[in-house]
């Protein structure tokens, strides 16, 4: 990707976070996420399923696309570009890494995900074999 659209996407996540953003930058910046994704991602390759397995809550230099936020956003900010992603790649299953109340707490992250038509399936693993 060149400079002048990493920047770009940079400054629509950063758009997405801002608590003092208004409803029409918001929506401009979303949308300028899901065009980059959709014109950017891996096209159908004749799978029966698109699978995205996403860590929501990743500590360090960043989280997801870490060129694109800081780190240590609140979950009611990151939820935005969370959403922008999913909507730009369109999976049909969705796995969320290190998801702690916090996503539903401060995000909905169940009621977003379910906006979009998703069924939720939680803690699918048996409790030994959780980390």
């Amino acid at each position: 990707m060149d400079m002048k659209n990493q920047e770009l996407l940079r400054q629509a996540a950063k758009k997405l976070i801002d608590p003092n953003g208004t409803l029409a930058e918001k929506d401009m910046a979303r949308r300028i996420m899901v065009d980059h994704i959709r014109k950017t991602a891996p096209k159908d390759s004749g799978a029966d399923y698109r699978v995205l397995q996403y860590n929501i809550l990743r500590d360090g230099d960043g989280w997801g696309w870490a060129y694109l936020a800081e780190p240590g956003v609140d979950c009611s900010r990151r939820i935005e570009p969370l959403c922008a992603i999913v909507e730009g790649y369109r999976p049909d299953i969705i796995g969320f890494a290190e998801r702690y109340d916090c996503w539903e707490d401060e995000a909905n992250l169940t009621g977003r995900m379910k906006a979009y038509g998703y069924a939720i399936v939680e803690n699918a693993l048996p409790e030994e074999m959780r980390m």
